[in-house]
C-alpha cells in the first residue's frame, strides 16, 4: 500500500513539471514579474515557476536580440546558472539572474560556433 502511494505521488510530481503542464500555469503580466526575487520565486508551485522563468527567459532574450534554441542542453544549462544565481542572492530580482544567466548561454553558444 505505502509503495503504491508513494508511486503515486511520484508519478503526480513528474507529471507537475512537465513542459506541457507549465505552459497551462497563470503567468503575470511582465510589469508585475520585474518585482519578482528569487526567494518569491523558490516559494511558488513548481510549474508556475518553470512558466514564469520561460516567459522571462525569452523576454530577456527578445531584448538582448537573442535567439535561444529549444534545446534541452540549453535549458539545463540556463538552469543551472539561474539555480546558482539564485542560491548566492536568493533577495535578488529573478528577472536580472535571468537576462544574466541568457547572456552568458548566448555568449556560450556563439562562441562554440
Amino acid at each position: 500500500m505505502m509503495r503504491r502511494a508513494l508511486s503515486l505521488c511520484l508519478l503526480g510530481v513528474a507529471f507537475a513539471v512537465t513542459p506541457a503542464a507549465a505552459q497551462e500555469a497563470r503567468i503575470p503580466p511582465f510589469e508585475e514579474l520585474i518585482f519578482l526575487s528569487c526567494s518569491e520565486a523558490q516559494a511558488m508551485e513548481p510549474t508556475e515557476r518553470v512558466a514564469i522563468a520561460r516567459s522571462l527567459a525569452n523576454r530577456a532574450a527578445a531584448h538582448y536580440g537573442i535567439a535561444l534554441p529549444d534545446d534541452e542542453a540549453v535549458g539545463r544549462e540556463l538552469g543551472a546558472l539561474v539555480r546558482g544565481g539564485c542560491t548566492m542572492f536568493p533577495q535578488a530580482l529573478l528577472f536580472g539572474v535571468i537576462a544574466q544567466a541568457v547572456r552568458v548561454e548566448a555568449e556560450r553558444l556563439s562562441a562554440a560556433r
